[in-house]
């Protein structure tokens, strides 16, 4: 039996503009506040978030991860193109993303891609998440990820892009937008 790739996908609105919580999402420090089983996330090679750099991240109980940041747009260079004209999705609302690959530190998951997008408007957007893997173990690991794997994700990334809303809804700390390089 061919090995598939299982996905994950949460997708959440927020009562706020996109590019405040983009400056949320990518504020890769403070992420322990609000994304279920993270105690630290940095970037630990190349610089600021940008193509090219991994950040690390350590959860809960020790477990460490390396994830290399391979698509890196904010919203303020998904509006702006080179011309300088404003660029935005089908409805009218400003767009960003970034995508991580899964370098290192898991056992169950020969590889693993994270992809965010936040979509909206000055009013509202919505965070669209999702994490593709492809599981180990052939048949075993297929069951696994159906059985156990993928609602777990998908239940640990809806509680932590729900904790995040009600921090930016309450008016948290608000992070500083990360500039692209």
């Amino acid at each position: 039996m061919p090995e598939r790739q299982r996905r994950a996908t949460v997708s959440i609105g927020f009562p706020v503009a996109a590019e405040q919580v983009w400056a949320a999402l990518t504020d890769f420090p403070r992420m322990h506040g609000w994304f279920v089983g993270v105690r630290q996330v940095r970037i630990v090679e190349g610089g600021a978030p940008r193509v090219g750099a991994h950040r690390s991240v350590r959860f809960l109980g020790g477990h460490r991860a390396t994830e290399l940041i391979t698509w890196w747009e904010p919203p303020n260079l998904a509006v702006r193109g080179a011309t300088g004209v404003a660029r935005s999705d089908s409805r009218g609302g400003v767009q960003g993303s970034f995508r991580l690959r899964l370098r290192d530190g898991t056992r169950l998951a020969a590889s693993t891609d994270i992809d965010v997008a936040v979509r909206g408007t000055p009013l509202r957007s919505r965070v669209h998440w999702q994490i593709a893997y492809q599981p180990r173990y052939g048949v075993y690991g297929q069951a696994l990820g159906w059985a156990l794997a993928t609602p777990l994700l998908r239940s640990a990334v809806g509680v932590s892009l729900r904790r995040l809303r009600r921090r930016l809804r309450r008016g948290g700390r608000r992070a500083q937008p990360v500039a692209a390089v």
